[in-house]
């Protein structure tokens, strides 16, 4: 396998063509030139060959991955989808993904343990934080390290039950409030138990 010609991408762009003789072709900018030794007339083994291609797409990943992160918490299997999203194989998606838990960049245990006190602080049941944690890619595994954090956490439920009363203790407002924890994630029992706790904590 030899490189044919490496050609600028245009004029003003930094991105570099390198053309293969077997029909093949990647970009790269100019620090990843100097640093593979990349020049016309280069040869490689299939073997070099594929470690190399294995090696760019790894570290444009590792670039587009940190870009992608931001400020932003994401999970493992958040930034694998994003990645492959963007035409990056599973294999390198996971291997980028792999790199940012090494470098503490990412981690999933933390990610979910903040997602459950989020919604916990918005008043929001177990269902509906199971939901969120699914969504979001964190591994069942973690989902009851992360319920753990919303324990002792009423207060923004309370708040959220007062907010809908209407006309005290009504049975009308206690079966619609009931009605909305479920919407909110709560079993109907849960729902029912945390209204007599509210109520027992409210007495007059």
């Amino acid at each position: 396998m030899t490189i044919e010609s490496v050609e600028k991408k245009s004029e003003k762009s930094s991105i570099y063509i390198i053309y293969f003789d077997d029909g093949t072709e990647m970009s790269m900018n100019a620090n990843q030139l100097g640093l593979h030794g990349i020049h016309e007339g280069k040869e490689f083994t299939q073997e070099e060959y594929a470690h190399f291609r294995i090696e760019v797409e790894l570290g444009e990943s590792k670039a587009k991955a940190l870009q992608t992160l931001g400020s932003r918490q994401l999970s493992s299997r958040e930034i694998q989808k994003r990645l492959i999203s963007k035409g990056y194989s599973p294999e390198i998606a996971e291997m980028t993904s792999d790199w940012l838990n090494d470098i503490g960049l990412i981690n999933d245990e933390e990610y979910g343990k903040s997602i459950a006190r989020h919604y916990a602080q918005k008043g929001y049941g177990q269902a509906r934080i199971r939901q969120e944690l699914f969504k979001r890619g964190i591994e069942r595994e973690l989902w009851e390290q992360s319920l753990e954090e919303i324990e002792g956490s009423e207060d923004a439920v309370f708040t959220f039950i007062e907010r809908k009363l209407r006309t005290g203790d009504s049975e009308k407002d206690i079966e619609r409030i009931t009605a909305a924890l479920v919407r909110r994630g709560y079993s109907y029992s849960e729902a029912k138990e945390t209204l007599r706790r509210y109520f027992d904590e409210n007495e007059d």
